[in-house]
């Protein structure tokens, strides 16, 4: 299983309607969830339950191209679960980077919250793309 983990709920019904219509094409290949929190206390204590490989969105982290991302998550869907943090607009804090596997960054841009989340998902469903040789990578 796949699950993001944020902070706060999409608000823009557009963004919305996007990330629930990736969020349909990704469950026909793998279970994947959303999980919307009010602040990082939430995200903190379901992590602390999981024997997950935990992955936070973070401008410091690591940059992949779509096929290495594609790589990571066939390599760790494979071992255990996976989790994705995307913190508020301030970021994430250190109790929950240091309990981080690895962190991800999408450029040292900022983002929409919301946005963030499509594309975060979008960049999901391509990877799965990739592993099932699909064309929309193309």
């Amino acid at each position: 299983m796949i699950k993001i983990l944020t902070i706060g709920k999409i608000k823009d019904r557009n963004i919305k309607a996007l990330f629930e219509e990736f969020l349909r094409r990704l469950n026909r290949f793998y279970t994947i969830l959303l999980v919307e929190f009010k602040d990082e206390n939430g995200i903190l204590k379901l992590i602390e339950k999981e024997d997950s490989y935990i992955v936070i969105c973070d401008s410091e982290g690591s940059q992949l191209s779509s096929m290495d991302f594609s790589n990571f998550i066939k390599d760790k869907i494979n071992n255990k679960n996976l989790i994705f943090v995307i913190g508020d607009e301030n970021g994430l804090g250190n109790e929950i980077k240091l309990k981080a596997n690895f962190k991800l960054s999408f450029g040292k841009m900022t983002f929409l919250h919301d946005m963030f989340k499509l594309i975060l998902i979008e960049q999901i469903y391509r990877a799965f793309t990739i592993i099932k040789g699909m064309r929309y990578h193309k």
